[in-house]
């Protein structure tokens, strides 16, 4: 009826396991995919005393100077950030203190009639700002 040998019918209904997929584009699970045990010791050796205010740039070295392996860099950095544990890692003082506050950079800070502004402030300033630093300029 569908044009095909009884064997072959055989065949293909020997080597067809129920749990696996034989389609093409099925979905597959990768087989370097990291565990949940393995995540997790990428996050307890990173929040570790000696390695709390390093980036996973310097973590990874020291560790293979041990001879450690737990995990390549940018799996650390990936499971960090997958964790919201991907911030300034390092002594100085972190950045960003309250995400709310915004700072105003000196140099959008306008200055008063008579200073010379930056090119970065005239590319800025709209022209009615332009044209009275310049009545302010001329007038002095």
């Amino acid at each position: 009826m569908l044009g095909i040998s009884q064997r072959t019918l055989q065949r293909w209904r020997s080597s067809l396991s129920p749990d696996e997929d034989q389609r093409k584009h099925a979905k597959r699970k990768p087989a370097n995919k990291l565990s949940p045990d393995e995540r997790e010791a990428i996050i307890k050796t990173a929040n570790q005393p000696e390695f709390k205010s390093l980036p996973p740039s310097q973590i990874v070295p020291r560790l293979a100077d041990e001879g450690i392996y737990i995990a390549s860099e940018s799996t650390f950095y990936r499971v960090l950030k997958e964790n919201n544990m991907q911030y300034h890692r390092g002594r100085a003082k972190n950045q960003v203190q309250n995400p709310f506050q915004h700072i105003v950079p000196p140099d959008l800070i306008k200055s008063g009639c008579g200073i010379l502004p930056t090119f970065r402030d005239l590319l800025r300033a709209s022209i009615s700002i332009y044209i009275s630093y310049w009545i302010c300029s001329a007038a002095k």
